[in-house]
This record gives structure tokens, C-alpha cells and sequence, in this order.
């Protein structure tokens, strides 16, 4: 089984500076299993994910719960039979998790029903047909996080935040962690991948493209090379998914405003574009400041990357959070 990890790294604390405290969360080394993955979506039953290695952990000044604050952690093992009474049952993915392709707008996720028949192994969703939503810690990653500081903050997403692949060379016959499917890694899945936000509100912060950099493409005689760098399209920059009224519009749609990176800056001032402000610590009248956001993490079927040629491939989620004291500004 392949592993990944999911860490929050130890934070240090500067009182000169605005910027008090980072947290990270990585997600190491996630392997892929979409062993049936045709134009766009796995075959569920192939999927799999299973045997992951998932901790959390937090620095001085900065707590973290998994249990709507229930408890408090410097770290916590979502895998270790002996922490899952620290993980409410909607934040656990032991023996759950098999990261299926989905259909997701960054808020609501569609395991889409398909059409009968396939035509040269491309399955098409059938917006006839009612579909059903996919299961959070199942088919996708969704990790909802309590924070507490000992002063009010907003918490952003760092530009920090990245996407890296098991291997450096991605093309070419020196690829790392090659496809049969030409000269180029597996790893380029990293292109389907999305990240989305959610705040205390139920209010959608932003989806990301973090790896923009990658695009198959399949050549008239079916078979496939990769663009990565400068060169890839601007179809490799959109978003496209089936929004809630797959049923009406019978078609996809493209988010305009999807990040393709974390950029926030966070020095002497609060950042000018909060587009990745996801939470904002409260005083909870014990002391603490409390704040809450979701992180959904997901493999986006209508993306080109969802290919079963690039199944297998391995890669690095570094997510980045910031926390900008706000006391001497409100």
C-alpha cells in the first residue's frame, strides 16, 4: 500500500511582526490507484486509496481540533487506532478514504451517473439521470479544522501552499515514474487535482488549479504526449465541472475566478487581496480565539489529467495557512 501524510508543521512565533504564526498541512507522497480511469472518470470499483498515513500536527500558540473542539492537539494520527476517539466520524478517513474522480464546483461533489454505451472507451456522464452526491472522506478529501490562538487572527491560505511530484523530470524518456502511455510520469495526475475552502459560513473562499503547469493531450492517432511549462493552453488554466443544474444546462461550466496559486503576502501589512482568507479567529470567552474552515481536497473528473494512463502517480500536498494578528486593527 502507498502512503501519504497529512502535517501540520511546528510554527514559530516573531511579537515584531504582524505575521505571527504559519501552519502547514502536507499530504506526502498520495498515490492514486485509478486503474480504470478513461476519459474522465475511475471505475469506482477500481479506485483505491487505502492504507494511508495521515497526522496533524501544530505548533506553540496554535491548536488544532478535529473534533469541533472537543479536544486540542499539537498532533493527532488520523490513522491510529488509538486517535480516533480526537477525530469526529465526518473528519475520519481510516478504512475510508479511495479519492474517486468526482464532478465538484469546490462546494457540492457529483458522483455522476453514465451514459450506456461508451464510444472509443469514453464514458459520458448522463445528465439524464439523477446523480448522487460523493462521500466526503470516500471520494474526496474534506477536513473541516477548528483553530485556536490566544488572539484574535485571520487565517489565510500562504502562498506557500504547493503541489510537488515524486519525481523532478516529468517528460521525456528520463521521466520519473513513467507511463506506458508514452514518455512522460504518471505523476502529471497533479494537473486534476483541486482545492477549494469553505468558512464558518458555508461561504465558498476560492477553488484552486495548484498545478496549472500540466496538460495531456491526446493526438489524432490516440495516443498521448504532455505540455507542461509555458506551453500548456489556457484550457489548462480553467476549471470545468457540471455545476447543481448538470440536469437543465446539459453541459459542463467553466469557473472564471479559480486561483491557479496561493500568492497572498504577509509581511508588515494584512494582505490586499484577501481572496484566501478562509477563517477568522473569535473571542470564545475562555481565553482562546476560536475559528473554523474546510479544506476539500478532490480529483476533478472533467479534467484531462483524469486519464488512466497517468494512474499511479505520486505526489506531495504542502497546504499552507498563515495567521494575521488583527488585535491592534480592530
Amino acid at each position: 500500500m502507498k502512503n501519504f501524510s497529512f502535517i501540520v508543521e511546528k510554527l514559530k512565533l516573531n511579537k515584531k511582526r504582524p505575521l505571527l504564526q504559519s501552519l502547514s498541512l502536507l499530504l506526502a507522497t498520495l498515490m492514486i490507484f485509478s486503474v480504470a480511469v478513461w476519459a474522465w472518470f475511475s471505475m469506482r470499483k477500481d479506485a483505491d486509496a487505502t492504507g494511508i498515513q495521515m497526522t496533524v500536527t501544530a505548533g506553540k500558540n496554535l491548536d488544532m481540533s478535529l473534533d469541533n473542539g472537543a479536544t486540542f492537539h499539537n498532533g493527532i494520527d488520523l490513522l491510529a487506532a488509538d486517535q480516533q476517539q480526537y477525530i469526529m466520524a465526518t473528519n475520519q478517513i481510516k478504512d475510508k478514504l479511495y479519492m474517486y474522480d468526482i464532478t465538484s464546483d469546490g462546494d457540492t461533489f457529483w458522483s455522476p451517473k453514465f451514459q450506456d454505451n461508451a464510444s472509443e472507451g469514453i464514458r459520458i456522464p448522463d445528465t439524464t439521470k439523477e446523480w448522487t452526491y460523493a462521500a466526503a472522506n470516500s471520494a474526496y478529501i474534506s477536513e473541516t479544522i477548528k483553530f485556536r490562538t490566544t488572539f484574535p487572527a485571520d487565517i489565510y491560505m500562504g502562498k506557500n501552499t504547493a503541489i510537488n511530484t515524486s519525481v523532478s523530470t516529468l517528460t521525456g524518456a528520463n521521466a520519473g515514474n513513467k507511463s506506458e502511455g508514452g514518455n512522460f510520469s504518471r505523476d502529471c495526475i497533479v494537473g486534476a487535482l483541486r482545492i477549494s475552502a469553505i468558512d464558518s459560513a458555508n461561504k465558498l473562499c476560492f477553488v484552486c488549479i495548484p498545478r496549472s503547469d500540466v496538460e495531456l493531450h491526446q493526438n489524432d492517432d490516440g495516443s498521448f504526449s504532455m505540455i507542461t511549462g509555458n506551453s500548456v493552453t489556457e484550457a489548462s488554466k480553467k476549471h470545468t465541472y457540471f455545476p447543481d443544474n448538470y440536469q437543465s444546462s446539459d453541459g459542463t461550466v467553466t469557473r472564471n475566478n479559480t486561483l491557479l496559486g496561493f500568492t497572498a503576502v504577509h509581511d508588515e501589512a494584512p494582505p490586499t487581496d484577501t481572496t484566501t482568507k478562509i477563517a477568522t479567529t473569535t473571542d470564545g470567552g475562555d481565553g482562546y480565539y476560536y475559528g473554523t474552515a474546510t479544506v476539500n481536497i478532490w480529483l476533478e473528473g472533467c479534467d484531462a489529467e483524469t486519464r488512466r494512463v497517468l494512474s499511479g502517480g505520486k505526489y506531495n500536498i504542502n497546504l499552507d495557512f498563515v495567521a494575521y494578528d488583527i488585535s491592534e486593527t480592530n
